[in-house]
């Protein structure tokens, strides 16, 4: 985006990629993609998420889509059978404060997870607890709170559910 529009933290919202003109390239695999790149199916990268050890996380839209959706690539054909049990656990849950699962696709020769955001892409201090914490420095004991409660009622609904979760961090939590 002009360089004036990027927050401290680098969150840029789909409003402002969308606004901000940059020509688009197109890339055959989504691992090497970045804000502006076209992928296989039409999706446009607004940014790039974050990476792990399994995948890497991209925040898209592609035309006539309602709102943008995070595409969650596996990084290799070894990784692509942990995001399929992810899904096949994520298909089975329902709960407002876990992340929704739209389908499983494969984007430029990859197997993907197509998620809905946790959170709102729009918000200038991010979708995750670690996005939050950079645009804002400390939270105070309210917001903590809050967001500790959620997430031990979360965790509580996957421990029902017979479902771990392997990555709990700053990251991986939606605000």
């Amino acid at each position: 985006p002009p360089s004036g529009r990027r927050q401290a933290s680098g969150v840029v919202t789909p409003k402002e990629a969308e606004e901000s003109g940059e020509a688009t390239a197109a890339t055959a695999d989504p691992l090497a993609a970045h804000q502006g790149d076209v992928l296989e199916g039409g999706w446009r990268v607004l940014r790039r998420l974050g990476s792990g050890s399994t995948a890497v996380a991209l925040l898209c839209t592609r035309p006539g889509a309602a709102a943008p959706e995070v595409l969650k690539v596996a990084k290799d054909e070894d990784q692509a059978e942990r995001l399929r049990d992810e899904a096949r656990a994520l298909s089975e849950l329902r709960h407002i404060g876990i992340v929704e699962l739209f389908g499983v696709e494969r984007v430029g020769g990859r197997t993907t997870l197509r998620l809905a955001p946790a959170g709102d892409p729009d918000d200038r201090n991010g979708l995750t607890l670690a996005d939050r914490l950079t645009a804002q420095g400390r939270l105070g004991l309210d917001l903590l709170d809050r967001f500790g409660d959620d997430l031990l009622e979360i965790v509580g609904v996957l421990e029902s559910e017979g479902v771990p979760h392997r990555d709990l961090k700053p990251d991986n939590l939606g605000v």
